[in-house]
């Protein structure tokens, strides 16, 4: 069987040689295609490579090319642009043609608008102008019109030799007005002076013009003395207004007193009037010591009392009335009485005046604001409270959520323990 199976299957060497003919012909059709695709894609490969090459140049000119439109047409869009800003005048889009520009002397206190434009100002200036005399305003020096908005250096050194103003407005820098010359005229001496002996306290307003004192002072002092006031010694002349040193001074070895006993007459005779001595010899500790004794009786709640009850204690007018009550509706109610303290002009010694008619029986009325409800315009409204806090406890609430207690304002800086127990008494949680 083996041998029948060897003699079928033996090949002769014809035979193997035509088999390995066949293989190797075999081999070298599976290759071809591997060696065909590696020589013709080397040369596509170096044929794509130079057209990409070539691609990039020509992009890369079609980039200058463009660039150098785009430049071109900037600059022609600049040109066109700056020729037409100092050719064609500001006032060309108005309705009315641009006056025809022509410099002549003006006086700037008297310059229209019309006037302005055909010096060559723009319409901007020239309206500024108008309106700056139109308040009425003037101008004083040439240099006054640089301060207008809008006039450049160069407009202005352009038409500085073209403003003309009246001299007797180049001599002063602000106007003279009736009331100003009345001043001066009033505090100015006269130019011939008679010295004479005399009493300041007797002196009329004749005499001291006669003396040399200006007007106002001899006003002030004739005004003092026709009120009850009297001179005890010489230099108290000085503490009239509108007398100087100088003029006291000069007047010094004239005054002439009368004796003290007259002098104190003539006090006596004005203490119906309720006036003072302008120097009188200072009084007694005694006599300086508040003499005011507190009415009896008289209890003023500070949380319900009116404009008549606040009157009734001494001191307290109607225009402190009204600010107490004012800044008590501010508050939402008093909680304590040294709360007044914080009225606008309460000093500490009105407050120690009234302090033992005072009484707070009504606390339990206090308005209050809903700390987790108020917005920061509520907040702010309160006295204590200024919107800066007001934002900052607004912020705080949305970040932490509500409050539990008023305690719980502590964390935030801004508010200090003192603080907090001022403002506590005037917020609730709900």
């Amino acid at each position: 069987m083996k041998q029948l199976f060897v003699n079928y299957f033996a090949l002769s060497r014809s035979d193997r040689n035509g088999i390995m003919l066949l293989l190797l012909i075999l081999c070298v059709l599976l290759f071809l295609p591997h060696f065909y695709t590696y020589i013709f894609s080397s040369q596509q490969t170096i044929d794509s490579t130079s057209r990409f090459m070539s691609d990039i140049q020509m992009y890369k000119s079609s980039i200058k090319q463009q660039l150098a439109l785009a430049d071109i047409e900037r600059k022609a869009r600049y040109e066109k642009k700056h020729i037409a800003k100092n050719t064609i005048p500001k006032a060309a889009s108005s309705s009315k043609p641009m006056p025809k520009v022509t410099l002549r002397h003006f006086n700037p206190n008297t310059l229209s608008i019309e006037q302005s434009l055909s010096l060559g100002l723009s319409k901007k200036v020239a309206n500024t102008i108008n309106n700056y005399l139109a308040k009425g305003y003037k101008f004083y020096k040439k240099e006054d019109l640089k301060k207008i908005y809008g006039l450049s250096n160069s407009e202005y050194n352009r038409i500085e030799s073209y403003i003309k103003l009246p001299k007797q407005q180049n001599n002063f820098s602000k106007p003279a007005t009736q009331q100003a010359v009345a001043k001066v005229a009033e505090s100015a001496p006269k130019s011939t002076a008679v010295l004479f002996n005399f009493d300041p306290n007797t002196l009329t307003y004749e005499q001291a013009l006669q003396l040399g004192l200006s007007r106002k002072a001899a006003k002030n002092l004739r005004k003092y003395v026709d009120k009850g006031g009297t001179f005890s010694h010489k230099a108290a002349i000085k503490k009239v207004y509108g007398i100087s040193e100088s003029d006291y001074q000069r007047l010094a070895p004239y005054i002439t007193l009368a004796p003290k006993k007259a002098i104190s007459a003539l006090e006596k005779q004005h203490a119906n009037t309720g006036t003072k001595s302008f120097d009188a010899t200072p009084p007694s500790p005694a006599v300086q010591k508040n003499t005011y004794s507190p009415k009896k009786n008289i209890q003023v709640d500070i949380n319900t009392a009116t404009i008549t009850e606040w009157k009734q204690l001494y001191g307290i007018g109607p225009s402190y009335s009204k600010r107490i009550i004012k800044y008590r509706e501010l508050l939402g109610g008093f909680t304590q009485k040294e709360q007044l303290k914080e009225v606008y002009g309460f000093s500490d010694s009105l407050y120690q005046q009234i302090a033992p008619h005072l009484v707070n029986n009504n606390t339990q009325n206090i308005q209050q604001i809903n700390l987790n409800q108020a917005d920061a315009k509520t907040l702010a409204s309160h006295p204590y409270i200024n919107w800066t806090l007001a934002k900052i406890i607004v912020s705080y609430r949305e970040q932490h959520g509500v409050f539990k207690q008023t305690q719980a304002l502590a964390p935030i800086h801004a508010i200090d323990e003192d603080l907090l127990t001022k403002i506590s008494p005037y917020l609730k949680i709900e």
